[in-house]
């Protein structure tokens, strides 16, 4: 039971990654071409219209979605009612945007934006109609299947936006993309599930699952305003060219930061469900992945601070180079991103929802001061606060979950200290070489990429990292689960 959990683990975390990290490619690269033809405004634009979706979307399937997956045994009930709840919630939404959309777009001062959220909400309609089909998948840790569909959607989505913005289509060259993406992978996950809703709505079964999702519900929505309140200030305050500096350097960061994060929190959630009545089980779980995080996304972040400069260069041209402070900073916050998520799934893989809520909370108390700084100082100061807000948050955190399984700041900074201060050494070492001997352009960052990859890795296997050890391991012993 156990090995056979072990391999739909380490199988699953494979083929999420896959599905992540490729998702995040394909939109790095359509973002590639929109950079290139789009202008600072247009992407303040779609900075903003992505937040106010997001924040929406959040409500549907968002604490119940959680609430099936953390159930042990869901039933037939339970499935269909969430079904119905997660539409008719959809439509409403929708609706609520048609209605307030020239009113957003005139407090924002875009008015482009009116009609583009008008149409752009029908996305909180097609999610949820495939949102149940999902969750399944999900609980039956069938990753492999996911990742093909979202592949498959986002590639012939991805077209669609792609020529459209070389039409001059503007800002609706995004929209229609993110359209199609949601209406094709609705459509799939629809043909490859057996699932079908029943006519049957069971008020027991809400009042059930909201015991556990209804607090899991107001978290996501707290923590979606948290993450998004940046853009919403920065478009309200500052101008509309810096919000599309900013917006372009938080999607650059999110490829890699975002990326590891979706897989820990997709992959490892529904597997700590499993272990929830064994805390000596579900603590080395949640330690060793712990080890393999950070381990490949601390060196990550630093190599992208190091190269930021070049790197946008190449991407995007030099006259996006504004992103670039913006780009350095979340990718210091980009280092806590996964680790936070891994901290947060045992809480909700233990049913924890209420001491997950009253953190968020507390969370958010510490983080809307880093945002009232920005106000008043300015937006790089605004940025640097939050991020201090959240290392500041994770030991909070983690001296939370030490007290409740006994995984606190001792065992968690044992398990990544080492991966952070390699980091760090070997980021300081090429940035003192670089600067010595110049590397400039496409060649002094490939060189700087290469030299720090080789120094990293080989540092790491001469020390034996846990981090480098465990993800050895899996590769060598796993990688015929992909199969």
């Amino acid at each position: 039971m156990v090995e056979s959990l072990k391999n739909r683990t380490i199988s699953g975390m494979l083929w999420s990654g896959v599905q992540r990290f490729g998702m995040l490619i394909m939109a790095f690269i359509v973002n590639l071409v929109f950079a290139r033809v789009l202008t600072p405004d247009d992407f303040g634009c779609i900075g903003i219209l992505v937040v106010i979706v997001e924040i929406a979307n959040t409500f549907i399937d968002g604490g119940f979605g959680v609430a099936l997956i953390q159930r042990k045994i869901p039933d037939e009930k339970d499935f269909s009612t969430i079904f119905y709840w997660n539409i008719i919630l959809s439509i409403l939404l929708f609706l609520l945007f048609y209605v307030l959309a020239p009113l957003i777009a005139d407090y924002f001062k875009m008015h482009e934006l009116k009609d583009c959220l008008r149409v752009y909400g029908v996305i909180l309609i097609l999610g949820a109609c495939g949102s149940i089909q999902s969750n399944i998948l999900i609980k039956q840790l069938k990753f492999k299947k996911i990742a093909i569909i979202s592949a498959v959607s986002y590639f012939f989505s991805a077209f669609i936006g792609i020529y459209m913005v070389y039409q001059r289509w503007g800002v609706w060259s995004y929209v229609v993309n993110i359209l199609m993406f949601n209406l094709f992978k609705s459509i799939l996950l629809w043909l490859s599930s057996d699932w079908r809703p029943q006519f049957v709505f069971c008020w027991a079964s809400i009042k059930s699952l909201f015991r556990f999702g209804g607090l899991m519900l107001l978290s996501d929505i707290g923590d979606t305003i948290y993450k998004n309140i940046q853009p919403l200030v920065i478009g309200k305050v500052f101008s509309t060219a810096k919000l599309g500096f900013y917006t372009q350097a938080k999607k650059l960061a999110e490829v890699p930061a975002m990326g590891f994060t979706q897989v820990v929190m997709q992959v490892t959630f529904p597997v700590l469900a499993n272990l929830q009545d064994d805390f000596f089980v579900l603590r080395k779980a949640v330690s060793k992945s712990m080890r393999s995080i950070v381990f490949l996304n601390f060196p990550l972040m630093i190599l992208l601070i190091l190269i930021a400069r070049p790197l946008f260069v190449c991407l995007f041209t030099e006259e996006w180079l504004n992103s670039v402070p913006y780009f350095q900073v979340l990718c210091v916050g980009g280092m806590l991103y996964a680790i936070d998520a891994n901290n947060t799934n045992v809480l909700k893989a233990i049913g924890r929802s209420d001491v997950f809520f009253n953190m968020q909370l507390l969370k958010y108390a510490i983080g809307f001061i880093g945002v009232a700084v920005g106000l008043y100082w300015g937006l790089m100061e605004m940025l640097w606060a939050m991020v201090i807000a959240d290392y500041l948050f994770f030991f909070i955190r983690a001296y939370v979950l030490g007290r409740m399984i006994g995984y606190g700041i001792k065992e968690q900074m044992h398990d990544v200290y080492s991966c952070y201060l390699l980091s760090l050494f070997v980021g300081g070492v090429i940035y003192i070489v670089n600067i010595v001997f110049e590397w400039q352009g496409m060649m002094g960052m490939v060189l700087c990429i290469g030299t720090y990859c080789v120094s990293y890795l080989s540092l790491a296997y001469l020390f034996r990292l846990d981090g480098s050890i465990t993800c050895y391991e899996i590769l060598k012993s796993r990688w015929s689960l992909l199969r």
